[in-house]
């Protein structure tokens, strides 16, 4: 008969779980990426911002249980998480939830940045660029 395991064993299968399955799940979103990401992607390439697309990441959340989420764009040597925000965000349940993620996520020292597909449709290049640039680099 198989060893029972313990709670920290379980936890640990769970986090093992989670992390194979984010990187599933990225993969996905890699393949459907919208025009907004691409644009995104192509200027943070520009900029020689290190990042890392559909970044998968597990978080302790509520009652200290694993969370897995997938940050659009991670920017390595910032320790920022760029999101790309489409219209669902805006909604109340988008908001709230988007609270409880951004506070999982900065509990794990990740600061979270935003900007929503309007603003990136409706910059040019260099206007986006210039905000990137802010958002990464903020004056003191």
């Amino acid at each position: 008969m198989p060893k029972k395991k313990t709670k920290k064993e379980k936890e640990e299968d769970k986090f093992i779980f989670l992390t194979e399955l984010g990187d599933k799940y990225a993969k996905e979103l890699t393949e459907k990426i919208t025009p907004e990401e691409q644009i995104v992607k192509k200027l943070l390439k520009e900029c020689k911002i290190k990042f890392e697309f559909q970044k998968p990441i597990v978080c302790v959340g509520f009652r200290n249980k694993y969370v897995l989420y997938i940050l659009d764009f991670y920017l390595l040597d910032y320790n920022i998480a760029l999101e790309i925000d489409g219209m669902q965000h805006y909604s109340k349940e988008g908001s709230r939830k988007d609270k409880i993620r951004t506070r999982h996520i900065r509990k794990h020292g990740i600061e979270v940045k935003r900007l929503s597909n309007k603003q990136v449709k409706m910059h040019s290049s260099k206007e986006l660029g210039d905000m990137i640039k802010f958002l990464v680099y903020p004056k003191k």
